[in-house]
């Protein structure tokens, strides 16, 4: 099941195929290996909150994962938490935090830049134009689809 973040109406990011969540369990070579992915299982709205909340069963113990978005102006703040209920330290763990950013075209997106308030960021093309203050705030702002509306070629952090 995909996940999109809305703004005004319309998907900017998108949960990869795999899945919202990825946890790599190994190391091989100085790369992250034996990755697990999960989608939310439960999805509530409290105090402007939306949660998405899970369990993932890897790296010998139990991963409890849970997102949380709101709208604040013109952005989406949003907090993820895993919390490990292993019996024992997972020592050689990935934790990681990806989306697909929603484009027609393949572009390079650096997200170390601050593109947000930028107006050479929207030239670029590789990142979403929020539209005035409040227009993001009136609308959903997360909702889950069950089959992809977006093309996997601007897929990040993989190249295609």
């Amino acid at each position: 099941m995909k996940h999109e973040i809305l703004s005004a109406g319309q998907p900017v990011l998108a949960s990869p195929p795999e899945g919202l969540w990825s946890i790599a369990c190994d190391w091989r070579e100085g790369w992250p290996a034996d990755w697990h992915h999960a989608n939310p299982s439960e999805q509530i709205s409290a105090g402007g909150w939306t949660i998405l909340k899970d369990e993932v069963n890897a790296c010998g113990g139990a991963w409890l994962i849970e997102d949380a978005y709101r709208s604040q102006g013109r952005a989406l703040k949003g907090v993820r938490r895993f919390t490990w209920k292993g019996s024992r330290l997972a020592p050689k763990v990935t934790l990681s935090v990806r989306f697909q950013a929603v484009s027609d075209r393949a572009n390079v997106l650096l997200p170390g830049i601050i593109y947000y308030g930028n107006p050479s960021g929207g030239k670029s093309g590789r990142v979403p134009v929020l539209p005035p203050t409040g227009s993001a705030a009136s609308s959903r702002h997360c909702r889950r689809t069950s089959s992809p509306t977006t093309t996997p070629a601007s897929m990040f952090p993989r190249a295609r």
